[in-house]
């Protein structure tokens, strides 16, 4: 063997080592990359996931107080019919119920609002 071929040999040995190594290199790079990168999306769904069961939560509690605003506002709107009946049978009272006993322009006439109570029939009789 002459020096031409054992220096071919070992720079052939070198440089195929070299590739190869600077191709593993090249290939755990690209794998810890594609972890990094799979950890990182995982570390996203699972964000976008209690994201979701967060608003599903306040859907609910918007649904719920949509409801009992409903509820309160029907309440609020009879209380204030109530009311308006009320304060219009007092200004009718005041303008128009004589509270004397022997007034002769009694209006309305005595016993017109008089509760009248039913006397309850016992069975046994």
């Amino acid at each position: 063997m002459d020096w031409g071929s054992i220096v071919s040999i070992i720079a052939t040995f070198i440089f195929s080592g070299g590739v190869i190594g600077w191709v593993t290199l090249r290939e755990k790079k690209r794998q810890e990359g594609e972890k990094t990168a799979q950890a990182h999306e995982q570390t996203r769904q699972e964000e976008v996931e209690t994201d979701i069961k967060k608003f599903e939560y306040l859907s609910k509690r918007v649904e719920f107080a949509e409801q009992h605003i409903v509820t309160l506002h029907k309440k609020m709107i009879g209380m204030q019919q109530m009311l308006n009946s009320l304060m219009y049978r007092v200004t009718f009272a005041e303008t128009h119920i004589c509270l004397k006993e022997d007034c002769p322009q009694r209006e309305p006439k005595k016993g017109t609002y008089k509760y009248k109570v039913e006397e309850k029939k016992d069975a046994d009789n």
